[in-house]
């Protein structure tokens, strides 16, 4: 039965890179974040039950102790049952569990690596050329081009800048591993396009991210060996620099409203830089409060806060959310990767340039969290499954398999990987139960949501406004 589900598991988080945010464009009644997190959930109910039926046998497992994940396993679902509202709290468990299953059955997926490639490409390249006319046609028009409000389908353009930290190196991946001049040429434009949006959204946080990621492969290989790999990438983001300065810099110089207009967005971005540090040290607070099993998953967002309903960074909230011991485990499990990284890009094979691009990819993406939500996102956490599968996939080659061999991995009825599969299943079902309802009138729950805990903007957390 894998044979078939497996298909529609990967069908189906491929229309939602391909579609989502475009499709959210014109829906009445929908902000593009509430609408992208319904259309999540059909992509994490076949994930997690492809994954219930196509356990990963033990000999090829994640490559991390099984000690360490029934530790992970045991305080999470103590934090859960610990907290205030434990049906909030589980959502983020049932969330957690059915991108983790996307992640695997992506990096199980090897004979698709090509097309979820080009898929990427399509998607990424499709949307950043959309914007990108967009512009061109206001400029040309002779108005101003308000970054605030030229992403559609996302509602604030910092989301953006959350899927662009994975989408370039997953770009960057296309370029190195797809055949065909059509294809590469198809990929360097995309780059290019890709790093007009970077600059254009203003994401400070995946800059420096995807500088990290890229200094931490060039230390290992040494210029000789990285260059030839990251050339694309480097040359895209030149190109995409130029585009953004005759867009937004040039093109406005002398024109009073886009003067006005990019200051007011330059404001925005120091008020936001400014609403970090309460909300860290709310997150310390919380933390510091229930340091074992922390205040409960999701209860960043629990009552009223002028801010935000999660803290802008994956450790504080961790701390806060799961506790203190959770943070020490997770942090232990990106060390032991981040070791693995460092042994795979010593081989030969692993020092390919596919290697090379996951590898920033998936080291950007972990620097991003560190002051941003693209952990929280939807949409971000769609595209961070699948980058996370593909590096996976190439992290450990041990693991990759045809859908045929995982088949036969899920006869083993009674693996601990099958039972994990299967909470992970169950939680997606119960999900359902939860959050349908309240799609049913989402209107009427957003507005019931504010109406409780009133604040200046949508708080972002779950649905659009997260207060619980």
């Amino acid at each position: 039965m894998y044979r078939y589900v497996s298909p529609m598991a990967l069908g189906a988080a491929v229309a939602y890179v391909l579609t989502v945010p475009v499709v959210l464009v014109g829906i009445g009644g929908w902000s593009g974040y509430d609408l992208a997190r319904l259309l999540q959930w059909p992509v994490l109910l076949l994930a997690t039950l492809a994954s219930a039926l196509s356990a990963t046998p033990a000999r090829t497992g994640s490559g991390l102790p099984g000690g360490l994940w029934l530790a992970i396993a045991a305080i999470g679902a103590l934090a859960v049952a610990l907290s205030p509202v434990p049906s909030m709290a589980l959502r983020e468990a049932a969330l957690i569990g059915g991108l983790l299953a996307l992640a695997g059955l992506v990096s199980r997926a090897g004979d698709w690596l090509e097309a979820l490639l080009r898929v990427v490409l399509v998607a990424a390249g499709g949307y950043a050329l959309l914007i990108a006319g967009l512009a061109i046609t206001v400029t040309l028009a002779g108005d101003t081009v308000s970054r605030r409000d030229l992403f559609v389908g996302y509602d604030n353009h910092r989301f953006y800048s959350h899927v662009l930290t994975v989408a370039i190196p997953l770009a960057l991946a296309a370029r190195l591993t797809l055949t065909g001049r059509a294809w590469r040429r198809g990929a360097d434009a995309t780059l290019a396009l890709l790093g007009l949006m970077l600059f254009a959204t203003g994401g400070r946080g995946s800059m420096v991210a995807l500088a990290g990621g890229t200094a931490l492969v060039l230390i290992r290989l040494g210029r000789a060996a990285f260059w030839p790999a990251v050339r694309p990438l480097v040359l895209g983001l030149a190109v995409g620099l130029a585009g953004f300065v005759l867009l937004f810099v040039w093109a406005p110089a002398n024109d009073p409203a886009s003067s006005a207009a990019l200051a007011d967005y330059s404001a925005s971005r120091l008020a936001s830089d400014q609403a970090r540090l309460p909300l860290w040290r709310h997150a310390v607070d919380m933390a510091l409060a229930s340091p074992w099993f922390g205040a409960g998953p999701m209860h960043f967002a629990q009552g009223p806060n002028a801010i935000a309903a999660h803290p802008h960074s994956l450790p504080l909230q961790i701390a806060a959310e799961w506790g203190l011991p959770m943070l020490v485990l997770v942090g232990l499990v990106i060390a032991l990767v981040l070791r693995r990284i460092w042994q795979r890009l010593g081989t030969a094979d692993g020092a390919s340039g596919l290697g090379i691009a996951l590898s920033i990819g998936a080291v950007a993406v972990l620097l991003d969290a560190l002051v941003s939500g693209n952990f929280v996102v939807p949409m971000s956490q769609v595209w961070i499954a699948v980058l996370l599968g593909l590096f996976w996939a190439w992290l450990h080659p041990e693991n990759r398999g045809s859908q045929a061999s995982a088949e036969m991995a899920g006869r083993r009825w009674l693996s601990p990987g099958r039972l994990a599969a299967v909470v992970a299943l169950l939680l997606q079902l119960w999900l359902g139960t939860q959050m349908l309802p309240e799609a049913a009138r989402i209107g009427e729950h957003i507005k019931d949501a504010r109406a409780a805990f009133p604040t200046e903007r949508y708080q972002p957390r779950f649905w659009s406004h997260g207060r619980f």
